[in-house]
């Protein structure tokens, strides 16, 4: 098994997270802006348990991604398993 995001993953079948990873607090996410797809495309719980067998999606609602070369924000809402871009 690997961890990765504070999930577990069978080391056969691991997505493909790219930049994105905790700030050094764990709180936050960070990230590329080649990265932006991955939030809906491989970091939603549906695809982390259903595709990838994780042990456990570990993001909340209100959880945030910062693309630190664009300056983008994206917030996680569980009940629609959906990051969406934050206009501040």
């Amino acid at each position: 098994m690997k961890d990765i995001l504070n999930m577990k993953f069978s080391e056969d079948n691991l997505p493909d997270f790219g930049s994105i990873e905790f700030d050094r607090w764990g709180e936050n996410l960070h990230l590329a802006g080649v990265d932006v797809d991955k939030l809906n495309d491989v970091l939603t719980r549906e695809v982390c348990i259903g595709t990838y067998n994780a042990d456990r999606f570990c993001f909340q609602s209100g959880d945030i991604a910062i693309v630190d070369d664009t300056q983008r924000y994206f917030v996680y809402n569980s009940y629609l398993d959906t990051w969406t871009e934050w206009n501040t």
